[in-house]
Formats: structure tokens, sequence, C-alpha cells
């Protein structure tokens, strides 16, 4: 009697598991139109399961590997690891979005905090090895919920009128050694535990007067199918948020 009710526990256990398993895993068939709108998006967590397919774009060929976010429907976002097929391809994390129910993070959703934190480059290691489709922080510098400072980050982000605005002086020069760590921005969001947005951010100081210059990489939509369109900007018209930072860099340095 006992026997049996093991052997009925144990199939239970292992029907339940791989319930489990398939309902989390990804039809790669589902996500052939899918679209990576902004190559700053990350998952913090995602499901273990993956799929894997190829496709061709401009003549190469590329590997996607895709898993679900915890939390969020595949009908709106996926995450794909994408990489060329060719040994010496460096792959990419992106999010992936349903053109039918696309989602402007900016425009759609509200900003819940916004991080200021660094990746230590003596231990490295590449995005693609991570457990989650999202950096891990080495040190989170700062957090900020200052509305006023949320404001100035989204016009920042969605406005034109900075798109310009990208020149260093040649009396500048980074502040933070390259061989150190980097700086990156992360914004959290009122709607969803998972899906953040994270960039990097530049520091340059002055030999002659000691001011400094932060920027940020804005760029949104990727060239080809994950290669970032990167555009670096001054957020010198920012008040607010440049004080935060560079506040937080000097305390951190």
């Amino acid at each position: 009697m006992k026997r049996t009710f093991a052997i009925i526990l144990t199939l239970a256990v292992v029907l339940f598991i791989s319930g489990c398993s398939s309902s989390n895993a990804p039809d790669p068939s589902k996500y052939s139109e899918y679209v990576c709108y902004d190559y700053h998006l990350a998952c913090l967590d995602a499901y273990a399961q993956t799929a894997y397919t190829t496709v061709e774009f401009d003549d190469l060929k590329y590997g996607i590997k895709y898993r679900k976010p915890v939390g969020e429907s595949d009908e709106q976002f996926i995450c794909a690891l994408v990489g060329q097929k060719h040994p010496l391809s460096s792959p990419r994390i992106i999010i992936m979005q349903n053109p039918d129910s696309y989602i402007d993070v900016f425009k759609d959703w509200t900003i819940k905090s916004i991080e200021l934190y660094s990746k230590d480059l003596r231990y490295p290691k590449p995005l693609w090895d991570e457990d989650e489709p999202a950096r891990t922080p080495s040190k989170v510098l700062n957090a900020n919920t200052d509305a006023v400072v949320f404001d100035e980050f989204i016009n920042f982000i969605t406005g034109d009128e900075y798109s310009e605005k990208h020149i260093r002086n040649e009396d500048f020069e980074c502040e933070i050694p390259n061989d150190d760590y980097v700086l990156y921005i992360r914004v959290h969001f009122n709607e969803s535990d998972n899906i953040v947005w994270d960039s990097t951010v530049n520091s340059y100081v002055s030999h002659q007067t000691t001011a400094r210059e932060i920027s940020i990489d804005k760029g949104r939509l990727p060239e080809g199918i994950a290669s970032p369109s990167s555009l670096t900007v001054s957020i010198e018209t920012c008040p607010r948020l440049f004080e935060w930072i560079s506040t937080s860099i000097e305390n951190f340095n």
C-alpha cells in the first residue's frame, strides 16, 4: 500500500513538473513577427525553458534562443539571445515585442524608480552568460524617486530636440577608467516587476575648470536584427537629473 502510494505521488510530481515546464516553454513560430523596438529593454527574471530557431536577415543567418519573462505575457514580450551563425560572433540579449500589442515604456508606462549602478570590469562576465536576461549590478550607487527627475528623463529620451546634442568638448576627459567599471542607469516601472530599461552613463571632466559633462545613450531602435544604434547625448538640459547623477558619482569616487 505504501509502495503504491509512493509511486502515485512520484508520478503526480513528475506530471506537475512536466506541466509547468511545457506551459513555460516558448514556441519559436509564435514570435516570427516580433520586433526589437528598444535595445535597452531588459528582463530581470525569465523562465529557464528555452526554444531555439534560426532566421535570415540581410543574407546573414542568426540563431535566436527564446525565454519567456516571468510575470509578463509572451503575447507582448519575449526575451531573445541573438547571435550570428559563426564562431566569433558575440550574441546580444534583447527584448522583442509583438507589433500588435506594442508598449512604449516611456509613453504607456510610468516610472517607479531610477537607479544608477556600476558594473565591475575587473571580474568580467558577458551579458549573455548572466543567469537572467539583464546585467547584475556590482554596486547600486543611488536610487531616485523624484517626479521632476522622472519628467526630465522621459523628455530626454523621447524628445527629438535633444537628438543632436551629443558633442563633447576636447578639453574634457573620461572620468572613469575604462578598465575599472562602467556606469549604467536602470529605470524600473510601476507596470512591471521584471521589464526594465538599461543604458550606459558616461562622465567627463574638464582639465581646466573641473566641470563635469554627463551623457547617456538614448538610442532605442537597433540597426538590423539586434545591433545597437547608439546615440550618446549630453544631459546638460536636465538640471535635476544631472545634479543627482553628478552627486552620486562624486560620492562613489
